[in-house]
C-alpha cells in the first residue's frame, strides 16, 4: 500500500506541476486586445507630451534602436531607457507644435509576445520652419511582470 500512496501521490505532483506550468504559460500570453490598449496608451501619452506615462509603458531594460537618415548620413543612436526620457523632454520643451501621427500599424502575437510595426510621422516647428521626420518602427512587446511592456523598439527614420 505504500508504493500504491507513493505512486498516487507523484500523480498528484505531476499534476499540480502541469497546472502551475500552464498557468505560466497563460499569463506570459498575450492578447490581441491588451496590444492595442498599450498602443492607445502609448499613442495618447505621446500626444499628451507625458514622457512619465510613454515610459510607463516600457520594461526597465529595454533595448532602444533609433536609425536617423538625414542629408544623406545615417546616424544610429542607442540611448538608454533613462538618455529616451531625456530625449522626449527635451524635444517636447524645445520645439513647439509637435505633431505625432501612426499609421498602417500591423501586429502579429506569437505566444510570448508580439511584434507592432508601424509607420510614424512626427513633426516639429524650429524657428517657424516645420521639421518632418518619417519612421518604420518595429516594437516588441511581452509580458513583463504580469503586464505587457515594450522590450524592444527599433525605429529607421528619415529626415
Amino acid at each position: 500500500s505504500s508504493i500504491l500512496f507513493r505512486t498516487f501521490e507523484m500523480r498528484i505532483s505531476y499534476s499540480s506541476f502541469l497546472m502551475v506550468c500552464s498557468s505560466l504559460a497563460f499569463s506570459d500570453t498575450l492578447t490581441e486586445k491588451q496590444v492595442h490598449q498599450l498602443i492607445d496608451r502609448m499613442d495618447s501619452a505621446i500626444n499628451a507630451k507625458d514622457a512619465k506615462a510613454v515610459l510607463e509603458e516600457m520594461s526597465d531594460n529595454i533595448e532602444i534602436v533609433i536609425n536617423i537618415e538625414a542629408q544623406g548620413q545615417t546616424q544610429t543612436m542607442r540611448p538608454s531607457k533613462a538618455e529616451y526620457k531625456d530625449m522626449l523632454v527635451a524635444t517636447w520643451a524645445h520645439y513647439s507644435e509637435y505633431k505625432y501621427d501612426r499609421g498602417n500599424t500591423k501586429i502579429s502575437i506569437n505566444n510570448d509576445q508580439a511584434v507592432i510595426s508601424a509607420d510614424i510621422t512626427e513633426s516639429i516647428n524650429i524657428n517657424g520652419q516645420e521639421m518632418t521626420g518619417q519612421s518604420k518602427e518595429k516594437v516588441t512587446v511581452q509580458i513583463v511582470d504580469d503586464k505587457p511592456k515594450i522590450t524592444k523598439v527599433v525605429a529607421f527614420t528619415s529626415m
